[in-house]
């Protein structure tokens, strides 16, 4: 593990610069951004990768993206680019989520012949969605933001089409809603994480990210698992992802409730490294409600 790392702590956040999102204006990518960089500017991009080849590149000094949903579970896209940029996480925000259904002014919704949304926000809808289709037929068709589908049925000359989106985009796009929190759980919060191609440790930094390679042999994951239990610190989460060029073998993306500030955790971290065939440190951020 590079200690150098460790030695790049800072105080304030930064708050007046250059930030991607994959979105448009209206989209909860900007909310987030908003929230992080209260006077940042923002770059809009139409991909989670164009998101990566701007912080890459440099046109953007960072990159805000969603990396799960409480509902509908891991954005698997943005943890695939988090494996093949390896950039660093500096923050984290949990973004409450609300859809509306956003159609033309005068739409009716028993009219709906499609519903576009990002498949995300389908997936958080999916209740509703399905009685949709039950009553009316209606279909749902994943596009690539909401903000974008809102935009678009807005543009639209046909009446017959709605969009799934955050109430904003109804003064923006000068659309009406025809349903408000069509979400299935009210407790709906995204995750974004806020990343940088330079590693900074802030002030209230309290989750660290990793990624680890094991080798394939009965254990092997149990004894990583039993280095974070043995030093009494929480895991939030663990997910596995299928290891590049190699059949069958999974790298885990590993989420702790720690802080590099406490001596033991950066022993702990040294621990997990020596049984590890990959160790990547992510970062050590604060997570921001």
């Amino acid at each position: 593990m590079d200690k150098n790392i460790l030695k790049n702590t800072k105080t304030d956040f930064p708050r007046n610069v250059s930030v991607a999102c994959c979105g448009i204006e209206g989209s909860n990518a900007e909310t987030a951004c908003l929230k992080i960089f209260p006077g940042g500017k923002i770059n809009y991009v139409g991909s989670f990768k164009e998101v990566f080849d701007a912080v890459k590149n440099g046109s953007s000094e960072y990159g805000v993206l969603p990396i799960e949903n409480s509902f509908n579970g891991s954005v698997r896209a943005v943890y695939d680019l988090m494996i093949q940029y390896r950039f660093f996480i500096v923050k984290s925000l949990l973004l409450p989520i609300r859809h509306n259904l956003l159609a033309k002014r005068g739409a009716k919704i028993e009219m709906l012949e499609s519903i576009y949304s990002h498949s995300q926000a389908l997936g958080q809808c999916s209740k509703f969605l399905n009685s949709q289709a039950e009553k009316y037929g209606t279909k749902s068709i994943p596009f690539w933001n909401t903000a974008g589908a809102a935009k678009m049925v807005s543009e639209n000359e046909n009446p017959c089409i709605a969009a799934i989106a955050s109430p904003s985009c109804s003064e923006i796009y000068g659309l009406e809603c025809l349903a408000a929190g069509i979400q299935d759980n009210d407790n709906n919060y995204t995750k974004f994480i806020c990343v940088s191609k330079e590693a900074a440790i802030y002030d209230r930094a309290d989750h660290i990210s990793l990624i680890v390679g094991l080798k394939n042999v009965p254990g092997a994951l149990n004894s990583v698992l039993s280095k974070i239990a043995a030093h009494g610190v929480n895991m939030n989460k663990i997910e596995s992802c299928p290891k590049a060029g190699c059949s069958f073998e999974y790298i885990f993306f590993i989420e702790l409730e720690a802080s590099v500030n406490d001596a033991q955790i950066i022993s702990m971290l040294e621990d997990i490294e020596s049984c590890c065939t990959d160790f990547v440190f992510l970062g050590n951020y604060p997570l921001d409600l």
